[in-house]
């Protein structure tokens, strides 16, 4: 098993730092509007998503950025880069 963590929070000496890069990279920053919500849906759909769940995606989206934006100063972030199980033999 190969996997690997990172737990961000507001006891760490960067953790500004390092939410801020987690909100960059994850378009956090912004609360997207309905014009650009749907340009979004547009684009999911254009590679097979169907239109419920690329607006149920877009609106996940913009709950996570109003809570993030209400809760940032005391934000605690686990993400997990990756899980990768295999077995099998040569």
């Amino acid at each position: 098993m190969s996997d690997k963590v990172n737990f961000i929070s507001p006891e760490h000496a960067d953790c500004d730092e390092e939410v801020a890069a987690f909100i960059e990279a994850h378009e956090f920053c912004e609360y997207k509007t309905s014009e650009q919500q749907a340009l979004v849906v547009e684009r999911f759909m254009n590679h097979g998503m169907e239109r419920k769940d690329a607006e149920y995606y877009c609106n996940k989206q913009n709950k996570i950025t109003e809570f993030i934006g209400r809760n940032q100063e005391m934000l605690t972030l686990t993400k997990i880069y990756g899980l990768l199980i295999s077995y099998g033999s040569k």
